[in-house]
């Protein structure tokens, strides 16, 4: 009858169903959540138009400085040290978190937001001009360009970051617990958002997401520290 034929069609699709189900299990599929906090004042650099490094800041201007109306499009460089994530692995979701410093209520400032296209980022040095600007640049990159008014003590997160990611971690170089700079450029204009860096109440904060299909290989063990518990920045260059 046609009642028994529509059950077995729906018993096969069930059935179907679970193997794909068991099948993914077999593999160890999952989605993996790792998060990464600036720390180190020489991870989150302000560049000034002149090429000089600003690192001691308690904010981060995005991207120009009031303060000095001179210094108009900042160049600022974001490094996120000891990410856990394996070569090739699909990303699905990336952003990088922000603590408002102080209010702003001004039209929404235009930053572009690059990866810098390398295996592992460097830690910039003082002494060298236009550190930042001059680093070779991911072919993905982002515009963020739809700010709200930001409040004091306030997180926001910037917009989708999983094509820069995925550029970077499918390099045949890249390494779990490398590290990956962001650079973000404003557009010369004097809007702007301050958030919170690594020498104020809290730094920013890289959030990725990926797919988890096969065992990683394992890595050595890093050094247990107050950095979210988890590891030592004092060795990571």
């Amino acid at each position: 009858s046609s009642y028994v034929r529509c059950s077995a069609v729906s018993l096969n699709y069930l059935t179907l169903c679970l193997l794909c189900l068991w099948n993914n299990s077999a593999l160890g599929a999952s989605e993996v959540t790792i998060s990464r906090t600036i720390t180190n004042t020489f991870d989150d650099v302000e560049e000034e138009t002149d090429g000089y490094l600003l690192y001691d800041s308690s904010d981060i201007e995005l991207a120009y400085d009031y303060l000095r109306p001179s210094t108009f499009a900042l160049v600022i460089g974001l490094r996120f040290n000891r990410l856990n994530i394996p070569q090739g692995c699909r990303i699905s979701s990336a952003f990088i978190e922000f603590q408002c410093d102080e209010e702003a209520t001004t039209v929404s400032p235009i930053i572009t937001i690059w990866g810098e296209d390398v295996d592992h980022s460097q830690r910039p040095q003082r002494q060298d001009s236009f550190a930042i600007s001059t680093r070779a640049k991911t072919s993905a990159s982002v515009l963020w360009d739809d700010f709200e008014v930001w409040e004091l003590g306030v997180k926001y997160n910037s917009p989708e970051l999983r094509t820069i990611v995925q550029e970077i971690v499918d390099r045949t170089g890249w390494r779990a617990n490398n590290s990956i700079m962001f650079m973000l450029e404003g557009d010369s204009s004097n809007k702007t958002r301050i958030a919170e860096a690594s020498d104020g109440a809290g730094g920013p904060k890289l959030v990725v997401m990926y797919e988890l299909t096969e065992m990683p290989e394992s890595t050595p063990s890093p050094t247990t520290d107050q950095e979210n518990g988890q590891v030592s920045e004092a060795n990571i260059v």
